[in-house]
Parts: structure tokens; sequence; C-alpha cells
């Protein structure tokens, strides 16, 4: 095992009950984002790497990947050289490309993307996933393709149990309702509002992805009787009226609160 991954567990396994959040692309300052099936080698190998998720679970703890399906970063990006399917000018992504999951020869494209969540459930033995900004994913498609990744992940358990987190900025209830109601099926949203007003409350600064948030105690009490902040006025920044029912319908995921520690790929 990777000696500086596992220098953490003795002190902050005591800290924990509930699992860690782990990051596993190289550090965001690079942005890469493209090699999609490697964990980064600030991590150590892919064997330390499996060897701190059985570190984990004989802790007691459950480890989720956070996982980009969104974009690709511009280092690295191979995709293109094996077929320009991968990308569409259909929809418009504000990072980069928006990758095709819902146009000509988007078939192969979104195997791709549901073999690499499978992967990282069969081959680390991880207990689900983090999807990030699924907002940014884009599928006309009449099988959403957040339904088809939660599909193959479970059957990649092969009966393990794991959970299954989409982020969303504008919390679409859809993602967590069941199929039969016309959801995605996922098993919770992300909830980035109590980090969001968290951070307000910390650190004073409140721009660009927190300017909706004031961190003052009564966000945290809406919190503690809605789970989500956004079910409140229309935020200006998610543009328009929150679709997520109001707690205890809906299910919640909450970074932080619950016992959910993130280890960044830059080390901070």
């Amino acid at each position: 095992m990777s000696t500086a991954v596992q220098r953490r567990f003795p002190i902050g396994a005591e800290f924990v009950t509930g699992g860690v959040h782990f990051r596993v692309w190289a550090p965001r300052r690079k942005h890469v984002r493209s090699h999609l099936f490697a964990p980064t080698h600030l991590y150590g190998t892919p064997d330390d790497f499996r060897a701190f998720v059985d570190r984990a679970h004989a802790l007691g703890l459950g480890v989720v990947l956070d996982v980009v399906y969104n974009h690709l970063g511009p280092d690295g990006n191979y995709l293109k050289q094996f077929s320009e399917a991968y990308f569409t000018a259909r929809h418009v992504n504000e990072w980069g490309e928006a990758l095709n999951f819902d146009g000509p020869g988007s078939g192969p494209v979104r195997e791709f993307f549901q073999s690499n969540a499978a992967y990282w459930i069969e081959e680390f033995h991880l207990d689900g996933l983090r999807l990030d900004a699924t907002q940014q994913i884009f599928d006309n498609s009449s099988r959403n393709i957040l339904t088809d990744i939660h599909r193959d992940a479970r059957r990649a358990a092969a009966g393990r149990s794991i959970v299954m987190i989409a982020e969303n900025e504008g919390q679409d209830a859809r993602i967590a309702q069941p199929l039969d109601k016309g959801g995605y099926g996922m098993d919770a949203i992300w909830n980035d509002d109590f980090h969001h007003s968290a951070h307000v409350a910390v650190t004073g600064r409140s721009e660009a992805y927190y300017t909706d948030y004031c961190g003052t105690p009564q966000e945290f009490i809406s919190m503690a009787r809605q789970l989500l902040l956004s079910c409140r006025a229309a935020p200006p920044l998610r543009g328009g009226e929150c679709l997520v029912p109001k707690f205890p319908d809906f299910p919640s995921a909450i970074p932080g609160h619950c016992a959910l520690v993130m280890y960044e790929g830059s080390g901070d």
C-alpha cells in the first residue's frame, strides 16, 4: 500500500463513521480527466489502491469513487484518435466538448462509459460511485445514460451492496426517481447545499458556486428540516424552480454531514 495513503488511516479512521469519498484522477490544477481506467499515481499503483480499499473495508468503511463522465480534460484526451463519434457539437458543455451519448455513433460511446463504471466496482471492489456534475451530461435518448451506468455498475457488484450518487446542480428529481415513475433510477443526489453553506460560513467567500448561499444558521436549520436548500425560492444560478421534493420523500447524500471524507488528487 502507498505509504502516504496508509498514513492517513490510523488517524482519520477515528473520525470517519460512514465511508471515504475518493477522487482518483490526477491533480485538478492540471485538469487531467482523460485516462478513465487508471488511478492517479498519487495514490500509488493500482494494487496500492486495491489495498487501500481492502484496508478501508477492514476498518468498516466504504469507499465511494468520484467519476467525471461529463467531459474530458484537454491533456491526454486521446479518444478522438480512435473516433470522432466520442464527442458532439449538438450540445454545449461549459467545460469543453460534450460527450456523445445520444447522437450518431453513440452506442459504443455509451458502452465505453458504462464499462468504466463497472470496471471500478468490479476491479477495485468499490462501494459506489459519485457522478460529477451530471447536469452537463446531455442525453435525449429514450433511456438515459445514467440509467445504464447504474445498471452495469450493479451487475459488476455481483450481489454486493453499492450506492450510486449523482451530483446535479439543478437537483433534478428524475435522477433518483424509480424507472417506473419516469426517473433514471440512481440511489441519491449529492447534496452540495450543506458543503456550500458551510464553505461560506467558514471562509466568508460567496462567489461563483457559492453566490446563492449565506452560511447563516437559518440555512442549516432549513437543511435539517428538508435537506435541500434549493427547495426555497429558485436560486439565480440554477435558472428556475427546484425540481426536488422535500425530505423524507427524496434520497439525498450530504457530504461532510454523513461522515464522508474527500481525498483530493492534489493531496490537499
